[in-house]
Order: structure tokens, then C-alpha cells, then sequence
């Protein structure tokens, strides 16, 4: 039994059958992630260090060149493009396509591992803060902020952005991390006076390690008591200047001198090397950046409902304004806004067409009722998929309108012509439905084949296209489905209705009806010389010979 005729005879489960389609269609339309793009992982792999204060040639030296040499012989690396400037170092690793990126990673850092063990001992310890990661768009702020403030003035604006507008940002769903960049940075300076340095007998080596060995935080071991046992330790972090200037150092003579003596402690800012100006007002930066497989748009919404909490309850204090200066959510709702748009604009004309040239109410709601019914199912599989809610994908989806409708009036004219034959009506629509289905099956895996093939493409247009192929394909495949199930069973069980609308006494269908006749005659007329001289030049003889063959 065919799938057509099954449907046919069980109306109730081809109803629960779509019922079920549209509803898990609707649950994963709720949770496709919304993207302007597709997630797109080049296969590409950065490295970063900086080597603060060193030239640029000195970093070449004693940095880039002993990395990259180690770098070269990570496995599938195509090229290698390497940075050098002052006080920082970056290296690209491109890889071929072909190759996992996730495992060209963990290749990389255990060559970028062995590579630091050779650098100089002084910059080994530099090196844990050395960067590594693959590129990825979702690296790329979805939205930033200018922050603002008439109270915090200097330093207490870049610290009160890091110590807590980052933290509250961090917990809505789906913020990866949060970065303040641009105003001043809290540093505390020693500014030492080297005559007196000298003339105490130190080096500038000597203070530098002991400040860095007093300024930690040391366990002590555990105190045990008689039902429970501590961990303890030695609190040695400095919490103010004030402190650090009363650190203590031995001098050559075998006295002590403090800090004060000889270097004079400031609590300020640091060297600006970074400025950031929003409507003529020294500001601070906020970027927001999100988890690789999360909804662009719901996070960004999760950012501005918490920020609209935080000046709800006053933690954002008065005076202080945080300005979006970008955001990835507003050109994705325009971008996804004109694709439903122009793809629900696209399905209302083919109603009316089909509309227009079938004149009846019955047979237009059976097309009408199926594009939907195939669309959400689509999006069902779009969903099992993992594939994501942007431009390419509903494009084509947009592009699989078309097939929808074809497919669906197919089966409904034929269906239409042979129960206007005579006899039992739900035979008559099994036999057009079984007549057809090849025909349908055919037509949709040439669309079909017509696109697959573009799949095979490699390099960064097939991590573009990849979702738009896969989007048309899954339609195709939907659109026969739904016209082979669920129009087959309302072509065989409405069509069959003695009840007219009477749509077709109009005016204006009648002058279609009319005109599509008009049509019908004017191509009829070249028929019967086209079927007798089937053979170009041919006269009898040859017809006859054309005629008797395989044609």
C-alpha cells in the first residue's frame, strides 16, 4: 500500500500525524537559536603573549621565532603568519579544512607547552599569561556599552565597572564574559630614588623580589581541636600603600631600612595607553560577549533586562548612564524581519495564484493549510539538526515556498480529475494518488540533486551555504511528505463535498476561467502538427520510421 493511499484511508492518523508535526515544529521554532549568520569555526588557531617594555626586534628574537619554530610542526598547519611588536607577540596557524579544529587546538598547546620550555628563564614566568584559542565569530561583542559618570571621576569609574557592572552582567544566561577597557587603571607606584638605593647597598632586583614575596598570602598548615580541624594561613597580602611602604629590607652593613627610606610610594592610576571618548565625555567600554550556542537576541535581552534591574534597585548609581554604542540584535531582528516578510509575502501570492486560477475556496484552503503544516515541520528538523534561526537558513526556507505549493497542487488535481470520472470517490483519489507519486518523488529528487551537490564545496563558502542547502533540501523533502499525506486526505475527503461555495460565479473568476480557455485553445492549436512531425525535416517516409521507434 502507498503512502498516499494509507493516508487516505486513515484520515484520523494522518491528522494526528501533522497535529504532532506542528507541535514539535513549534517547540524547536521557540528554541532555534537566533543568529545573524551560521556559526561559522575557521580553521584557524591564534596565539598571543606580551613581553612588556621589549622592542619589537627583541621579541622577534627571543619570543616569536622560538614559538613559531615549534608551532610549524603542529599536524595539518598550511601557514603560519607571525606579529611582532613592542612588548607583544602574535602568531595565526591557518590549517586545511579538512582538519578538526578542536583537535588542531590541543595539538597546538602542547607545542606552544614545549615551545615555552626553551624561552628564556626571565620569560617563562611572563608566559602564563600567553593566550591561545581558535578563532570563532562568537568571539565578536554582541553589544557595548559607553559607561558614563558624573560621581565616579578617574580611577573609580574603570574599578567600579570591573568590580560590579562585569560580575552582575555575568550571571544572565548565555554571557560568556564581560570586559571594561579604556579608563584608568588603579596602580600603585614606587618611585625610587637610586643614589639612595646605591647608597644603601641594594639593588632594584633585590626590592622588586621582595615586595613580590610579601605581597602573598602563605598556608600554614592545619589546627586540629578536639571535634574539628582549621586550615590556616599567614595573611600576608598588602591592602594599602601605607603598608607597603613600611616593608622592611636588610641593608650590606647588616642594618634595616623601610620602604619609605628610600623610594616614595603613590597610590594612582597607570600609564594611559588606551582613551575612550563618547559624545566629548571620558568613558569606559563594556563589551558583552556570548557562549558559542547561544540565542544572540535572548541574551542581548537578558543584558538590558538586567541592566533596567540594576537601575530599578539603585546599584547602578545615579548619574551614571550606560549607552548601547553596538548591537549584533538589531541588525538580526531587521535581517530575519525582512526574510519572514518577504517569505510570508511570497506564500500569500501563491495562495492567490492558486486562488485565482483553481476558483475554489476547498481546493485553495487544502494548498493553504499544507505550506504552513510543511514549514513547521521543517523547522522541527532544522532543529534535530542543529542548525540556527538566520538569514541563510530562512532564505531557504523562503526558497522552498515554491516546491511547497507544486507538490500540494499536483496531488490535488489529480485527485480532483479522477473522482470527476465517476464512481467511489476515496478510490478515485487512491488511484490519483498512487498514480502521481512516482511522478512527485521524481520531480522533488531532481530539486533535490540539483542543490546536494553543492555541499561537497569546500573552504569558507561551504561554511556559509551549508545551512541554506540543508534548509532547501529538508523543505523539499517536507513539501512531499505533507502533499503525499495530509493533501491526498483532504483531496480525497472534501473534494467529495456535494456543498459549493459558488466563488466560481464571480465576476472576475469567470473572466480568468475565461481567459485560461483563451489560452487552452491557442495551445492547442500547434498540437496536432508538433505530435505528427515529431522528426525535424521529416516527411512521410521519415515520420513513419520516427514513429515505429522508441519515442
Amino acid at each position: 500500500m502507498s503512502l498516499s493511499q494509507l493516508s487516505i484511508r486513515r484520515p484520523v492518523g494522518t491528522i494526528m500525524l501533522m497535529v504532532c508535526a506542528v507541535v514539535l515544529g513549534a517547540f524547536s521554532l521557540a528554541r532555534l537559536p537566533v543568529d545573524l549568520l551560521p556559526r561559522i569555526i575557521y580553521p584557524r588557531i591564534f596565539v598571543g603573549a606580551d613581553f612588556p617594555g621589549a622592542d619589537a626586534e627583541v621579541v622577534e628574537e627571543q619570543l616569536t621565532k622560538v614559538i613559531e619554530r615549534e608551532m610549524a610542526t603542529t599536524e595539518g598547519v598550511v601557514r603560519i603568519y607571525s606579529l611582532s611588536q613592542e612588548g607583544t607577540m602574535r602568531i595565526f596557524l591557518f590549517f586545511d579544512f579538512s582538519r578538526d579544529v578542536n583537535l588542531a587546538l590541543q595539538d597546538a598547546i602542547t607545542k606552544f607547552n614545549v615551545a615555552r620550555r626553551n624561552l628564556p628563564e626571565e620569560l617563562q614566568a611572563q608566559m602564563q599569561n600567553a593566550r591561545i584559542f581558535k578563532s570563532d565569530p562568537a568571539q565578536i561583542p554582541i553589544v557595548e556599552y559607553a559607561l558614563a559618570s558624573a560621581k565616579f571621576k578617574g580611577p573609580a569609574l574603570q574599578t567600579w565597572a570591573k568590580q560590579v557592572l562585569v560580575p552582575q552582567l555575568l550571571v544572565v544566561p548565555g554571557v560568556a564574559s564581560v570586559e571594561a577597557f579604556g579608563g584608568l587603571d588603579e596602580e600603585v607606584q614606587v618611585l625610587v630614588d637610586f643614589p639612595r638605593l646605591q647608597g644603601l647597598g641594594l639593588t632594584l632586583g633585590s626590592v622588586l623580589q621582595r615586595i613580590r614575596n610579601e605581597n602573598v598570602d602563605v598556608a600554614a598548615g592545619r589546627v586540629d581541636t578536639a571535634d574539628r580541624e582549621y586550615s590556616s594561613r599567614t595573611a600576608g597580602k598588602l591592602s594599602n600603600a601605607g603598608q607597603l611602604t613600611r616593608l622592611i629590607f636588610p641593608t650590606a652593613e647588616g642594618g634595616r631600612v623601610y620602604l619609605r627610606d628610600f623610594a616614595k610610594v603613590v597610590d594612582g592610576a597607570e600609564e594611559r595607553r588606551l582613551f575612550v571618548w563618547f559624545n566629548g565625555a571620558e568613558s569606559v567600554k563594556a563589551i558583552v560577549l556570548k557562549q558559542p550556542d547561544s540565542n544572540t537576541v535572548a541574551v542581548v535581552d537578558g543584558v538590558r533586562e538586567r541592566l533596567e534591574f540594576l537601575t530599578r534597585y539603585k546599584i547602578i548609581p545615579e548619574g551614571t548612564t550606560l549607552t548601547p554604542v553596538g548591537d549584533q540584535s538589531f541588525f538580526i531582528r531587521m535581517a530575519i524581519k525582512n526574510v519572514l516578510s518577504s517569505a510570508a509575502v511570497g506564500g500569500a501570492l501563491a495562495i492567490l495564484v492558486v486562488l485565482a486560477f483553481l476558483a475554489s475556496l476547498r481546493r485553495t484552503f487544502i494548498i493553504a493549510l499544507s505550506v504552513p503544516i510543511a514549514t513547521v515541520t521543517t523547522f522541527f528538523i532544522m532543529w534535530a539538526m542543529g542548525l540556527t534561526f538566520n538569514i541563510f537558513s530562512l532564505g531557504g526556507l523562503a526558497l522552498g515556498v515554491g516546491m511547497l505549493v507544486d507538490n500540494a497542487i499536483v496531488m490535488l488535481e489529480n485527485v480532483s480529475r479522477h473522482q470527476g470520472m465517476g464512481g467511489d470517490p476515496i478510490e478515485a483519489a487512491e488511484r490519483a494518488g498512487r498514480e502521481v507519486e512516482s511522478a512527485m518523488l521524481a520531480s522533488t529528487l531532481t530539486n533535490v540533486a540539483s542543490v546536494v551537490p553543492f555541499l561537497l564545496i569546500s573552504g569558507y563558502i561551504s561554511l556559509l551555504f551549508r545551512e541554506l542547502i540543508i534548509t532547501i533540501t529538508v523543505s523539499f523533502v517536507c513539501s512531499l511528505f505533507v502533499a503525499l499525506t495530509l493533501v491526498a486526505m483532504l483531496s480525497g475527503r472534501l473534494l467529495q463535498l456535494p456543498q459549493r461555495s459558488g466563488i466560481d460565479r464571480w465576476w472576475i473568476f469567470r473572466w480568468l476561467s475565461h481567459f485560461i480557455e483563451r489560452v487552452n485553445v491557442l495551445y492547442r492549436l500547434p498540437l496536432p502538427l508538433v505530435t505528427r512531425w515529431r522528426c525535424a525535416g521529416g516527411a512521410g517516409p521519415s515520420w513513419r520510421a520516427c514513429s515505429s521507434s522508441s519515442w
